[in-house]
Parts: structure tokens; sequence; C-alpha cells
């Protein structure tokens, strides 16, 4: 073992027996602002390129007006206009706008057909079938293609989300597009069936 060693442990033996010093304000330098900070009694090596530390006493409003100064210095976080939208991008939000209308959609007409005795309004099915019976065929099929197109998106774009989440399609622009079309086309079919033979 060599010299510098032992004497370096036993320096650190020395200080974990002695525990850390207190120093003074006057010691430190920090009572007198502007002054460079150093510690009395303590040998640091100093190259050429370290320059020391200057403290300066700050009021409240000079520490407000510094920290406004650095926020203006953040970067702003970009518009969504500056991207340019992708169909993988556009599915991606899709899904989670899909999941909310049929979320939304669920809770607000069990919120109805709960508080429907209290209001007056039937909401029986019997009323319900009744009332969808009498309108135009084209209105049904639109009614019912806009109830299916949500839940067969975010079926189909579930499944996809759940191949990528296996990594085999990240790596592809090109594929994950087609993909995201391949999905697009296959809600979209199935939706116009559902509401077609449903």
């Amino acid at each position: 073992m060599s010299l510098n060693m032992t004497t370096s442990r036993a320096w650190m033996a020395f200080r974990m027996v002695s525990g850390p010093r207190r120093l003074s304000p006057s010691q430190i330098g920090l009572a007198h602002p502007g002054k460079t900070l150093m510690v009395a009694n303590q040998i640091r090596p100093q190259s050429q390129s370290t320059k020391p530390v200057r403290l300066q006493v700050q009021t409240v409003e000079q520490g407000q007006q510094h920290l406004a100064r650095q926020r203006l210095r953040r970067p702003v976080s970009p518009h969504l206009a500056i991207y340019r939208w992708e169909m993988n991008m556009i599915s991606s939000a899709m899904e989670r706008n899909t999941g909310i209308m049929l979320s939304g959609a669920l809770y607000l007409f069990a919120t109805a057909y709960l508080v429907s005795p209290m209001m007056g309004w039937d909401l029986s099915s019997a009323s319900l079938v009744t009332a969808f019976g009498a309108l135009p065929w084209a209105v049904k099929a639109a009614v019912k293609f806009a109830a299916a197109w949500p839940f067969t998106f975010h079926f189909f774009n579930g499944v996809r989300f759940t191949v990528a989440a296996t990594a085999r399609t990240l790596n592809n622009r090109e594929q994950m597009a087609k993909i995201a079309w391949a999905m697009m086309g296959c809600s979209v079919v199935s939706a116009a069936g559902l509401a077609w033979f449903v």
C-alpha cells in the first residue's frame, strides 16, 4: 500500500471522527457581499480555467425580476399547426377522442335514464324503439353509422396499438402509415356494415 493512499485513508478517518466544522459567516465570506466565496483554512487545487464564485445580495424585487427574465428566455412549446400531420398521428388523437365520445355517451345516457322518472321523461326501451322506428331510413342509417363508427375505430385502432406495443412496426414509418390507413378502412367498412345490417 502506498504512502499517499495510507495518508488519505487516515485523513478520511480523522474527518469522520472529528465531524464537520462549523464556520462562522465571517470565515465563509458571506458577511461581505460581492466578495469571493472562500472558506478559511481550506486548501483547494485551482487550475487556470476555474473562476471563483461571486455572491451578490439581492432584494426580493431583484430576485423576481431575475426570475421574470429567465422565464422570457425559456423555449416556448410549438403550436400544433407547425407539425406535418401524418395518419398515425391523427389515428392516435382519434383513439383518445373516440374513447371519450363512447364513455361520455354512456355516462350521459345512464344519467338521463336514472333521472328520467324524476323528470317525467319516458326513456324505456319500448319508447326508444318506437321513436327510432318512426325516423326516415336515411336518418336511421346516419344515426347507426354515427354510433357504430367510434366503436369500430376504437376497436381496430386498439388492436393496432397492441401490435405496435410489440415494437414490430416502429422502425418503418411507411408501414405504420399503411397500417393506420388499413385500420381506418376497416373501421369505416365495419361501421357501414353494422349500420346496414343491424
